[in-house]
């Protein structure tokens, strides 16, 4: 019996109506970074989706405001509001 694992085969879609001032800029990103044009609108995508996750799934502010329920009154301590804020500013910056 074949035990071998497969990859499901990668999907095709078709983005319709793309405005032209944004194809623009994504065929001049695509040069710029040496891929093609369907190269560069799923890494676009896929950025765009991780942008607002994080580890836990949570968003900054999500995580801010469970970090206050926990605290529930008690004082919040705004060096780590500030990490948060400041580890996902860092995670818009990456390449």
């Amino acid at each position: 019996m074949d035990t071998t694992t497969h990859e499901p085969l990668p999907r095709t879609t078709t983005i319709k109506q793309i405005p032209d001032p944004l194809y623009q800029r994504l065929k001049a990103s695509a040069k710029r970074n040496r891929r093609s044009l369907n190269q560069e609108m799923i890494v676009c995508i896929d950025r765009g989706l991780q942008a607002g996750a994080t580890e836990d799934g949570l968003s900054p502010v999500q995580r801010v405001e469970r970090l206050m329920e926990h605290q529930q009154g008690v004082w919040v301590d705004p060096d780590e509001v500030v990490a948060i804020i400041r580890a996902d500013r860092d995670r818009d910056h990456l390449p």
